[in-house]
């Protein structure tokens, strides 16, 4: 009797155990973000081999692989947040406001931008866009003898067009960047444009990702024009001169 419980204990467990090697996989986790469930028929410091359960075989490099676990064939693998890092295609959209810092007198700024380009990797971007920006600036003040009275304020757009780098400091979801934009206006109003900005960057999956910055904004106005009123009737005098907004600028955006 004890003989038979034995033997059938010993029947039970080899059926256990090779029903686990049997759903037993490789799970590799790839640097980008994604997993292939299979068998590693070959490993070594250059290539990883593995087979998946259709009987395909696939080929890695050994520094596109982050890590190979052991799990279950039937369980689907564990996702990720990762960030894109295939080479192509990449675009940004963006929304900010800035408050003046300079001596032109302004008072704030709003803009909308969009970037588009090449991403070399998880780490480096390089693009071009266009942006539409609305300055609040001070057009006329108003004398009385030697008394100064409120100054009265007008709207000046620009549309720069410039080429924008920006790199991430780590692949990881959530990642600190530095992002830089340099052109110039060709609307009517026309000059110099410069917008480096840090912020943070959280990448939900392989494709999109949320950044929130902070930088300084620089827009030099070639036809800045200033009038001195020096009474309310007829006497003023009117000044067209280069000037330079210099602002502080947060900025929310999407990359897709």
């Amino acid at each position: 009797m004890i003989k038979k419980s034995l033997l059938l204990f010993s029947l039970l467990w080899g059926l256990c155990i090779s029903t686990y090697t049997q759903n037993e996989c490789d799970i590799v986790y790839l640097s980008n973000g994604g997993t292939i469930t299979g068998k590693v028929i070959e490993r070594n410091r250059t290539a990883v081999n593995i087979q998946t359960p259709d009987g395909k075989i696939y080929t890695y490099r050994a520094e596109d692989v982050e890590k190979v676990i052991k799990g279950d064939c039937d369980a689907p693998a564990p996702q990720r947040w990762v960030r894109k890092s295939a080479k192509g295609y990449r675009g940004f959209l963006e929304l900010g406001g800035g408050l003046e810092i300079g001596k032109i007198e302004g008072r704030f700024m709003f803009s909308a931008q969009t970037s588009h380009g090449y991403q070399f990797n998880p780490y480096f971007y390089l693009g071009a866009g266009v942006a539409l920006n609305w300055f609040n600036l001070v057009n006329s003040v108003h004398y009385s003898g030697p008394q100064r009275y409120g100054p009265q304020y007008v709207a000046r757009t620009f549309i720069p067009v410039f080429g924008n780098f920006k790199v991430n400091f780590t692949k990881k979801p959530v990642s600190p960047f530095f992002d830089f934009k340099m052109g110039g206006s060709v609307s009517k109003s026309k000059g110099l444009y410069m917008n480096p900005t840090i912020g943070i960057s959280v990448g939900r999956n392989t494709t999109v990702a949320a950044n929130i910055g902070i930088g300084y904004c620089m827009q030099k106005d070639n036809e800045y024009s200033y009038t001195y009123y020096l009474n309310y009737v007829n006497h003023y005098d009117s000044v067209t001169t280069p000037k330079t907004w210099h602002g502080i600028r947060l900025s929310v955006g999407i990359e897709f």
